[in-house]
């Protein structure tokens, strides 16, 4: 009867995961693959560019966060993502409220939005993008570090994504350049059309 039980609940699991069907991808770098190094510390250092598809219909709002699993740093929490939204363009910048109502939280390095990636030289890390589907906002609030925003997420989520990729440099990083993450050059994530990519 255990077995049984147990089986039935992996095949329920199974069929509302293909009925949503949410999905999490860039046009940059394939799941599980390289990220490049124009996101991270050897590069510029922006934000990478990020489209999703099939959410719930309920989705009122969309929540993401960028951890480095290897040592277990949050880089980047970006939430009250509106849910008619489908895409993050690069370079968002860094200040806490985008024009679109979008709010960018305290990541583990103290900062508010995205570290750039930096693993130690020719040292391989591992980075995982969440993203949920939520049927509320979390609303606007003067700190939200990771454990606040796991709980908030956790409360409202209604479907979870996920994107994986690997960053390992080879030589010593030159230091971002300050003006490719001045907010003032931030791209507004409603500004671009949606994107419209081939199906793998």
């Amino acid at each position: 009867m255990k077995v049984f039980y147990y089986s039935f609940c992996v095949l329920q699991m199974s069929i509302v995961s293909s009925v949503l069907g949410f999905s999490l991808k860039s046009p940059l770098f394939e799941n599980q693959g390289e990220i490049p190094c124009e996101y991270a510390c050897c590069g510029k250092g922006i934000t990478p560019e990020l489209f999703w598809s099939d959410p719930p219909e309920e989705t009122v709002s969309f929540a993401l966060k960028l951890t480095d699993q290897t040592i277990g740093k949050i880089h980047w929490l970006i939430y009250d993502i509106p849910g008619k939204t489908r895409q993050l363009p690069g370079d968002l910048g860094r200040d806490a409220l985008l024009s679109n109502g979008t709010l960018q939280g305290i990541n583990d390095f103290g900062e508010i939005g995205y570290t750039p990636l930096c693993p130690p030289i020719a040292e391989k890390h591992f980075y995982l993008f969440d993203l949920f589907a939520l049927n509320a906002t979390l609303g606007p609030v003067v700190k939200k570090n990771g454990s606040e925003w796991d709980k908030q997420v956790e409360k409202h989520s209604l479907a979870h994504a996920q994107l994986s990729g690997f960053l390992q440099i080879s030589a010593q990083p030159t230091p971002p350049n300050p003006s490719n993450r001045d907010p003032g050059k931030k791209q507004n994530p409603d500004a671009l059309p949606n994107p419209t990519y081939p199906p793998n």
